[in-house]
């Protein structure tokens, strides 16, 4: 019965899920398996595989937590990043610089942002590693030698709503400190390196046309979708979309010391230093 029941999770994505939630922990995350989150657009609760946080260890003027939101898919076909071949940036903008950032909204993604616009390519590298990186930024991410998208499509759009509704609670947050903050001086914000995941355990490419229009395929382990978001609710609709991280199973673990390395450059004293100060 054992090895039935082992050869049935193994078809299932339970273990994906359960080797991520270890690796996450060995790097010093704490993980909410399976939380709740509301869809915004159809108003009802739904789960996310995994979300996981790490507070900085840095003597800052605030308070500052990574965040990853974590989809996990199996698949038994490739999946492959749609794009094309002028759709290419440095990975750290994909973090940074989807949001309309005003004196109300946390700012510390706009410093960083620019901040590292300013260096040279080898001085990102020193603060941000991989992420100082050239990734392709796909439109749609599809399953290979398939009729239906449908169940990555689910997933992309789970993590996407659950990303939002994290989002939007955290703003909220934040708006409450800053107003805290107006009566009590001492009130630290609150920063929040928000990362939505999407980790799959399959082979992953990146699909385009080239310049002679000719199709190209490209192995890759680590990619990024931007999915827009039209059931977004607020001020700045036609600017919002999700920045989603497409990481395969093999690469997680080093994935993972990518983000520490960001957050460390992220939460540094400076950055935070100036964060605060354009917020207060």
């Amino acid at each position: 019965m054992e090895d039935k029941i082992k050869s049935w999770l193994e078809k299932t994505g339970y273990p994906l899920e359960l080797y991520v939630q270890k690796e996450l922990m060995k790097k010093g995350y704490l993980c909410d398996k399976s939380p709740l989150y509301i869809d915004l657009q159809e108003s009802t609760s739904r789960e996310i595989d995994v979300v996981a946080l790490k507070a900085t260890e840095h003597d800052i003027p605030c308070s500052f937590e990574t965040k990853l939101f974590i989809e996990c898919k199996k698949s038994e076909k490739p999946l492959v990043v749609l794009t094309a071949d002028t759709d290419k940036c440095a990975r750290f903008r994909t973090l940074f610089g989807h949001d309309v950032v005003g004196p109300n909204e946390p700012s510390f993604g706009l410093t960083a942002y620019s901040t590292l616009l300013d260096l040279e390519l080898c001085a990102q590298q020193e603060c941000v590693g991989e992420f100082a990186s050239e990734t392709f930024v796909g439109y749609s991410l599809v399953t290979s030698f398939s009729k239906s998208d449908e169940n990555i499509y689910k997933g992309i759009m789970g993590l996407s709503k659950a990303s939002e509704y994290f989002r939007s609670n955290y703003l909220g947050f934040f708006e409450r400190l800053k107003t805290d903050r107006e009566q009590k001086p001492g009130t630290q914000l609150h920063y929040e390196l928000q990362i939505p995941t999407l980790v799959v355990d399959c082979p992953l490419f990146v699909a385009y046309l080239d310049k002679f229009g000719a199709m190209q395929v490209e192995p890759t382990k680590w990619s990024n979708i931007q999915v827009k978001l039209p059931w977004v609710i607020g001020k700045y609709d036609e600017e919002r979309e999700c920045s989603i991280q497409v990481v395969t199973k093999e690469y997680f673990s080093q994935f993972l010391f990518e983000v520490d390395k960001i957050s460390s450059y992220v939460s540094s004293f400076e950055i935070m230093s100036r964060s605060v100060k354009f917020n207060t």
